[in-house]
């Protein structure tokens, strides 16, 4: 069973403890790969980058991209 902890180490790719706008790009980008376009996704969210800035809008409230 994945912990929260182990979920946060999955993006933190660089373990500083923070998980950043390129770390979380990264494993979006991945996401996406593996998907295609098996799942039709809506038009703010349809790209990586789009994911990624609607994540870090809603939840990185203290410090921009970090």
């Amino acid at each position: 069973m994945l912990t929260f902890k182990g979920a946060f180490q999955l993006y933190d790719i660089d373990n500083d403890g923070y998980i950043t706008y390129n770390e979380m790009l990264r494993i979006v980008e991945a996401i996406y790969k593996m998907v295609g376009s098996m799942v039709k996704l809506p038009e703010d969210e349809d790209t990586p980058e789009k994911r990624v800035n609607k994540i870090f809008g809603l939840m990185d409230k203290v410090r921009p991209s970090r």
